[in-house]
């Protein structure tokens, strides 16, 4: 099957976009903490390093550990989010004028997930999958065909019932003359 993705819903996008951008800016913050705090410990113990020219200002490493993921965080998030905004923007316009991407799915049968995750694989250089050496090779199984619908009979047209025998074409009961 084939799809194209015409549009990126641009609210949508900045809500994806704040929440992994604030996540992976205090990851990164966090990271970046632990460096820096394991940079500034080894270089306290070489001589003649101004290190406490960096600790007269008041500030200690554990104080770093807690502000640098927030403000990376924080910096993250609205720099990162704003480009990723802008970037929606501009392929909503361009997806107007040229097209969208094109998209190829399929579905996955049981079947299928279960081999692709038991079997490695690697992109060959044709740009299709090879199986790893040793696996078996990969028979593409079609989904079973949908379920039969019951066929429904048409109902059929009541039937006029005689009358009875004892009334007359009039519908009244016979008088016995």
């Amino acid at each position: 099957m084939k799809y194209e993705l015409q549009s990126i819903g641009l609210w949508s996008a900045f809500k994806i976009l704040f929440l992994f951008n604030l996540i992976a800016g205090f990851v990164v913050g966090l990271i970046y903490a632990l460096l820096f705090s394991f940079i500034m410990t080894i270089a306290s113990q070489m001589p003649g390093m101004p290190i406490q020219q960096f600790q007269s200002m008041g500030t200690s490493t554990g104080a770093l550990v807690i502000i640098m993921p927030i403000m990376f965080s924080l910096g993250s998030a609205v720099f990162n989010t704003i480009l990723g905004f802008i970037a929606a923007l501009l392929y909503n316009a361009l997806a107007r004028l040229i097209g969208g991407l094109e998209l190829d799915l399929q579905v996955a049968s049981p079947e299928h997930a279960e081999m692709s995750s038991t079997r490695p694989t690697s992109v060959g250089p044709a740009g299709h999958a090879a199986t790893a050496p040793g696996a078996p090779p990969h028979q593409h199984t079609p989904p079973p065909p949908p379920p039969a619908q019951p066929q429904q009979q048409p109902p059929e047209p009541p039937q006029e019932q005689p009358p009875p025998a004892d009334r007359d074409d009039d519908n009244r009961p016979n008088q016995p003359t």
